[in-house]
């Protein structure tokens, strides 16, 4: 590795050539970023970055969309970051490290949360950020009523069924209004 000494050569007929090197790419299959590690002003830490799709959704229901990829390195590139979360700000991480940028989470339960991610570099130095406030709300509860079988062909024939008690199952319901 060349780090900037100058180098000096006599070419022919008395000129001299000086050159100051400086090899970037060492390790990074030429992608153009000079590595440096272990060395004052080497490696600093990741800067972590959130974004969240929205800020309000409904427990069970809404998928939030989380999006790490503008997280940065002076080493590393983006997609070799290492990032897990925290979703609901509880201090506990809900995933194991993974590279993945991007992540969908379902809040299970209804209140205010404030997510959480941390990124590491492969020098394991890292950072975290506290995202914005999440106000997951309950979904409204589904509508309730009874039907009475009026197919005199049927098994159930005019008997009285709420939809509650037929939920997660298959219903064929046909609706007579009077005419004028």
């Amino acid at each position: 590795m060349i780090d900037g000494r100058v180098e000096t050569r006599r070419l022919a007929a008395g000129f001299v050539m000086a050159l100051a090197l400086t090899i970037a790419g060492i390790g990074g299959c030429g992608r153009g970023e000079e590595k440096s590690k272990g060395k004052p002003g080497g490696n600093r830490a990741p800067k972590a970055r959130l974004e969240v799709s929205r800020l309000v959704g409904l427990s069970g229901l809404t998928g939030i969309d989380f999006d790490a990829s503008f997280s940065s390195d002076d080493v590393n590139l983006t997609e070799e970051l290492a990032r897990r979360w925290d979703f609901d700000g509880d201090g506990t991480w809900d995933t194991g490290l993974s590279r993945s940028s991007r992540t969908t989470h379902v809040y299970d339960q209804a209140g205010r949360f404030r997510p959480r991610l941390l990124v590491i570099d492969s020098g394991g130095l890292a950072d975290s950020i506290v995202g914005p406030e999440l106000e997951i709300r309950a979904p409204c509860p589904p509508p309730d009523f009874a039907l009475t079988d009026i197919n005199p062909h049927s098994r159930s024939f005019q008997q009285r069924v709420r939809l509650s008690e037929l939920r997660g199952r298959p219903v064929l319901a046909w609706f007579v209004a009077p005419t004028k």
